[in-house]
């Protein structure tokens, strides 16, 4: 969502999840994740309204949107991880 501009609201679940969630509220590019445990309706509501309506998010994103699609698209490098498996051989 980066790559795209667009705001993002997380809702970890396990692991590294949280690290990247806090990580994503920490950079501006979304409101402050959500903890399952903490999650009603209300809370998701709020959420998604901050998200999508708070200038200083849609700014951030849309500045990190610049530098990230400078970077190779994510096709490109896909097609390249593609070709490696099919060069690799077979045991």
């Amino acid at each position: 969502t980066a790559w795209a501009g667009v705001p993002q609201l997380i809702i970890p679940q396990f692991s590294d999840q949280f690290h990247w969630a806090e990580r994503v509220w920490y950079l501006g590019l979304g409101p402050y994740p959500i903890l399952k445990s903490k999650l009603t309706v209300e809370i998701l509501k709020s959420a998604i309204q901050e998200a999508i309506s708070n200038p200083k998010i849609a700014e951030r994103c849309k500045e990190v949107k610049s530098v990230v699609r400078k970077r190779e698209e994510p096709y490109k490098i896909l097609d390249r991880l593609d070709i490696s498996w099919k060069t690799r051989k077979t045991e």
